[in-house]
């Protein structure tokens, strides 16, 4: 949907820079034009906290209950909730990461035929998506 709506916009800003009469400003204001949401985004993540799930796995507990407290202020019950759920993941991650010895890695992942196949099936499908060529006819 992303893509459609990106192509649509695309469009739509080609258009608006064909009626410009200087032929040597049509593709400086298409360019400038897309480097706006870019230029937005951008900004934006400048001043956005990281997760709080990030900040605790990487043994920032205390910067990731004040960023979860930050998120849901006007709810105490919830972020003790979330701060659980937090808590629960830590360990949950802690057992896995020593079921797997030491580290995830793909290769466990192929070892199941079940997971092997699931993980084919979906690489397949984007790549019959790219050679379609659906960006184009949209």
């Amino acid at each position: 949907m992303f893509i459609t709506f990106g192509l649509a916009s695309a469009n739509i800003v080609a258009g608006i820079s064909s009626h410009v009469e200087c032929i040597y400003a049509k593709w400086r204001l298409m360019l400038s034009f897309t480097t706006l949401p870019t230029l937005i985004q951008f900004f934006v993540f400048l001043f956005m906290p990281e997760s709080p799930r990030w900040l605790c796995a990487n043994d920032q507990q205390d910067e990731g209950i004040r960023v979860t407290q930050w998120l849901h202020r006007n709810d105490e019950k919830l972020q003790q909730e979330e701060i659980d759920r937090l808590n629960i993941y830590i360990g949950y991650k802690e057992r896995l990461k020593e079921m797997l010895g030491g580290g995830w890695r793909v290769m466990h992942l192929t070892r199941d035929m079940h997971a092997l196949q699931q993980i084919l099936l979906g690489c397949m499908l984007q790549i019959f998506q790219q050679l379609s060529a659906i960006n184009a006819i949209m």
